[in-house]
């Protein structure tokens, strides 16, 4: 069922993209403009013109354009397989927070299912999937942050709890309201201090916390260097 739903989102995002949608959108002709630098050599952390963007969409995307060339289909083909990844980690993200609720594994799973559907088809997702704007790379790696994390609180899983904190430190590279997310780490301990378990529940948050923010330092650092460039 879940490669059925991912077959059905990967036909949405990527058919007929090559004229659909027409023209090109201001944004992502400035975001060739960067790609094209990066083909050419240049390797900046942050990309501080048109208002200041976060580079992971742009190596991503460079990647695409060295089959496809510098246009509009690569930039697009390479935000419409961002999209369609983000389907089954939505799965993975759903199901773990649904387990953590309820143990019955069946109705976790039927339900995961149908979150994962709903992402699927819903207007806002599926549009910029097919559009070449780094948008559409933030909600992939905080189901990833967010997905692990429940995992490793779950399970009691130090590696499941670092994946999640490198999840979260590759989503400062995405898109800004990604500075937010951190906050969402507050959640873990306050939930279980009912059952008596609050500090035991911190310590692994700190543990997310911790590779979160190692992960985040080398942009931290260019923003300190050059707070007038970072918006």
């Amino acid at each position: 069922m879940l490669v059925a739903i991912v077959a059905f989102g990967a036909a949405l995002r990527i058919v007929r993209l090559h004229t659909t949608p027409p023209g090109l959108f201001f944004d992502e002709a400035a975001n060739l403009f960067d790609i094209t630098d990066i083909l050419a050599g240049a390797r900046p952390i942050y990309f501080p013109a048109n208002n200041g963007r976060e580079p992971f969409f742009f190596y991503w995307a460079s990647l695409f354009a060295l089959h496809w060339g510098v246009g509009p289909y690569a930039i697009r083909l390479a935000a419409a397989v961002i999209g369609t990844v983000t389907l089954p980690v939505t799965f993975f993200c759903a199901r773990e927070f649904l387990l953590a609720w309820d143990k019955d594994r069946r109705w976790a799973t039927w339900t995961a299912l149908a979150s994962t559907f709903i992402l699927t088809i819903t207007y806002v997702h599926l549009h910029y999937s097919r559009i070449g704007l780094r948008t559409i790379t933030l909600p992939l790696f905080l189901a990833l942050s967010f997905g692990f994390l429940v995992r490793g609180i779950r399970r009691d899983s130090w590696l499941a709890l670092v994946a999640s904190g490198l999840a979260g430190g590759v989503s400062i590279y995405t898109y800004i309201s990604s500075r937010l997310a951190p906050a969402l780490l507050v959640v873990p301990p306050v939930a279980l201090a009912r059952r008596g378990r609050f500090w035991w529940a911190l310590r692994r948050v700190l543990v997310v916390a911790s590779v979160w923010i190692l992960v985040s330092v080398p942009l931290g650092i260019y923003t300190v260097l050059h707070a007038a460039e970072v918006q």
